[in-house]
């Protein structure tokens, strides 16, 4: 029995009026969940304002904007070297496959980073370009405070980062866990996850990509996802021919499973090859109050 979570967050009251919005204070009543972190003793704006991808608002105490974390890129910045929207049995669409992240960095060195209420656990994984093994090592709003610190030049400290649900503020605990399947020829894998019935749930997802590209037309690939022996993706890109066939992110809520039993994700694909590529990463995300 294995169970496997690369990431688990504590919940704590974040005082935005004593740091990230002294001198004009951030709307909570817009927020589902705010990541807030001290990066430094004081911040050069002029610097940290280059990593934002708009502004709204720019002050000598602070700037705030948005970032936007791409999930077909390295680090969550856009190079232009790939797609930038998502892509569906071949079919090119026009939703961009990035995460759109508010923030505000203040001269003293706090950063906040925010999801609103019309976004949800889908915007939270931070998925580390789909195409390649890089496991999701982040959320999507520790990810633009990484961009901020990384721009400033100094050290991120993922542990460091706290958070905050002003959409369920009795929420003390965030898990995010899974794998990623990117191997050569056909692989598979299988993970466990169990939901405790000692536990107040307020979001429980499973969320997963699947990126399949053929480089010739007589060698197709596929991807397939399976939730206690059900079927939820199958995909394969035989009748297709040469390019990017499927390029996407999915989610499934599971907060009607059994609590107390182990529940299984099982993932299998053609792999890596030299006649084209096949990556899933999947993760189960849990937001609840301990017992």
């Amino acid at each position: 029995m294995r169970f496997i979570f690369l990431l688990g967050v504590i919940f704590g009251f974040f005082m935005l009026a004593g740091s990230a919005s002294a001198g004009n204070q951030i709307d909570t009543s817009d927020i589902y969940i705010m990541a807030y972190y001290k990066m430094l003793p004081e911040v050069d704006l002029s610097q940290v304002i280059q990593e934002f991808d708009s502004v709204r608002e720019s002050t000598g105490q602070y700037v705030e904007g948005t970032i936007t974390i791409w999930h077909n890129y390295r680090n969550g910045r856009d190079t232009g070297e790939g797609l930038d929207v998502e892509v569906i049995d071949g079919v090119v669409t026009g939703v961009p496959f990035s995460t759109d992240v508010n923030v505000r960095v203040k001269s003293d060195g706090w950063v906040a980073v925010w999801l609103t209420n019309e976004q949800d656990m889908g915007d939270m994984i931070f998925w580390d370009r789909v195409d390649q093994h890089f496991y999701p090592p982040d959320t999507t709003l520790g990810q633009a405070i990484w961009r901020v610190t990384n721009r400033m030049g100094t050290i991120y400290d993922k542990n460091r980062v706290g958070y905050y649900s002003y959409e369920y503020p009795n929420a003390d605990r965030l898990l995010i866990g899974g794998r990623t399947l990117c191997l050569g020829g056909i692989s598979s894998t299988i993970y466990h996850f169990l939901i405790p019935s000692g536990i107040t749930l307020y979001e429980s997802e499973f969320l997963w990509t699947s990126y399949l590209e053929n480089y010739y037309a007589h060698n197709p690939n596929y991807a397939i996802v399976k939730m206690n022996y059900e079927e939820y993706y199958n995909k394969n890109s035989s009748s297709f021919g040469v390019g990017l066939y499927n390029s996407m992110k999915y989610s499934s809520d599971i907060s009607t499973f059994p609590r107390d039993i182990r529940h299984t994700v099982y993932m299998e694909d053609s792999g890596w090859v030299s006649a084209g590529r096949a990556t899933l990463k999947s993760v189960v995300a849990l937001l609840y109050k301990s017992g």
